[in-house]
């Protein structure tokens, strides 16, 4: 059953399964977990998918800090001829950012990649948030955002980015097939690959008739 994101929201905030389980690096908040403070646009255009919340500091949702993953992806939008200064434009052009595991891990005070049983317990909120924002497209920003789709979707990846960049799985959602791909992670404009990041996201916007 698809429930409201309030409702989903709520859920998220109250699961304990990771601390019950004893999922190694994991830090879950003992009160509200980080969210979007916006609602999801009707419509989303482009579903971005994160691998989780910082454990700390700054968060791309907050605009009282600096975050390198909104200024990369900000930057990777406004030069695929998507201009996006704030989060507020972000919203208003039909984009939206979901992470795949609700809280954040950390080893050694550094944010750390989530542990499988992580994943695994995210698998049912990152299915119903893409069932509730029912995008026309989903675009994951990194190997283990990709990797976390593909376990929530059952989809038959190669577990490489670099090949698996630009294949449009599909995904049923609100009665629709969805297109569903990976990216490299957009949090400093100075990676060697930040140019495919563009590509991508003008291919999923696009091109290839992917979303028609």
């Amino acid at each position: 059953m698809i429930r409201s994101w309030k409702a989903v929201k709520a859920r998220i905030n109250h699961c304990r399964r990771c601390e019950t389980d004893h999922v190694r690096q994991l830090v879950v908040p003992t009160g509200h977990k980080r969210h979007s403070p916006y609602s999801p646009p009707r419509p989303t255009r482009l579903l971005f998918v994160s691998v989780a919340p910082p454990w700390g500091g700054s968060y791309f949702w907050d605009e009282t800090q600096a975050d390198t993953l909104r200024a990369g992806l900000f930057a990777a939008l406004t030069t695929a001829g998507y201009p996006v200064a704030t989060p507020d434009e972000f919203c208003e052009q039909g984009f939206f950012m979901v992470p795949a595991v609700k809280c954040p891990s950390c080893h050694n005070g550094k944010d750390a990649r989530p542990a499988a049983g992580a994943v695994t317990n995210c698998a049912p909120f990152l299915r119903e948030q893409c069932a509730i924002i029912a995008p026309e497209r989903i675009l994951a920003l990194g190997q283990a955002a990709m990797d976390s789709l593909a376990g929530a979707f059952g989809l038959q990846t190669t577990g490489t980015l670099g090949k698996d960049r630009q294949h449009p799985w599909r995904v049923m959602l609100a009665g629709r097939h969805v297109p569903v791909s990976g990216t490299y992670f957009a949090g400093t404009r100075r990676h060697r690959k930040f140019g495919d990041i563009i590509a991508d996201i003008r291919t999923m916007l696009d091109g290839d008739g992917w979303g028609k």
